[in-house]
């Protein structure tokens, strides 16, 4: 289970995941170019997982942010707005 808010949003997102088995996880965020302008890999976590994300570097418009863990890929859109 994934959760991204607030978005849209001027750059920072809070990030929550919910498993129930222990996880290892890749963030990576790409722009609509493919670009990716974030990425950060080898994240433990069992149960919950919340973090806040800073974006606000980013220039204003359309990011996609994959979180991929052993069996899954979710992708979830996010707008920053300034």
């Amino acid at each position: 289970e994934l959760r991204i808010y607030p978005n849209p949003s001027k750059g920072t997102f809070m990030l929550d995941l919910k498993s129930k088995e222990d996880q290892s996880l890749e963030i990576r965020v790409f722009n609509t170019l493919g670009d990716i302008v974030f990425s950060e890999s080898g994240i433990q976590f069992n149960g919950n997982y919340n973090r806040t994300l800073d974006f606000s570097n980013l220039s204003e418009g359309m990011y996609f942010l994959h979180i991929t863990t052993q069996n899954r890929l979710l992708v979830k859109k996010l707008i920053v707005n300034r």
